[in-house]
């Protein structure tokens, strides 16, 4: 086996240069990770995290995860390296308060609620650079699919930092966040939770 060099990055240090360098550089990704999400995908994100929380604090370890701290809140980032220290995997989940309640609690489950309970999307409810990445016609058939599965919409419920929105056969759980304008800049569902069917008579 050969030794990992001295200067190779930790998780840690590698989500905290994401977060005080001012240019994001292809470099330090694999080229899986790349292959799935472009650079410039990043930039934009990691740019929207800053201007939607203020001043960057610093990275903390949670579990085997991390927390990146912000004056309004922190966000949750799960991060993988390869053998050589560059970035295999990444995801932010839905920033949080100091208590671990999503920010923007109410608006989020609202968007979310929106999403489900309207006939068609309206782009102008997304950040332009959101639709860039994931076109309004893509969503509304993932919505269409969702909503033809799981039968009728009973609501959006929050789970520590997660979102679930909630039908007949199951749940969707849903990590969601919002620009200042109140638009969807992320969102992603996870695989559904399906009702288990009532064993017996």
């Amino acid at each position: 086996l050969v030794p990992a060099s001295a200067d190779q990055l930790t998780p840690q240090a590698a989500v905290e240069r994401l977060f005080t360098s001012s240019t994001i550089n292809a470099d330090w990704f694999a080229p899986s990770f790349l292959a799935q999400v472009p650079v410039t995908q990043v930039q934009v994100i990691v740019g929207q995290l800053k201007s939607q929380l203020g001043a960057y604090k610093g990275v903390r370890a949670d579990g085997d995860n991390f927390l990146v701290d912000f004056d309004k809140g922190s966000v949750p980032t799960i991060i993988t390296l390869d053998g050589v220290g560059r970035i295999a995997g990444l995801l932010f989940k839905p920033p949080v308060t100091a208590n671990g309640a999503p920010i923007n609690e109410d608006a989020s489950k609202a968007a979310i609620a929106r999403l489900f309970t309207s006939a068609k999307l309206d782009p102008t409810w997304f950040e332009p650079t959101f639709l860039a990445q994931v076109p309004a016609t893509k969503l509304q058939s993932i919505v269409d699919e969702l909503k033809s599965q799981l039968g009728a919409f009973h609501g959006v419920r929050v789970v520590g930092s997660d979102f679930y929105a909630d039908f007949d056969k199951g749940s969707v759980p849903t990590a969601i966040s919002l620009d200042a304008g109140g638009r969807i800049q992320g969102l992603f569902f996870r695989p559904t939770v399906l009702k288990r069917a009532d064993i017996g008579a």
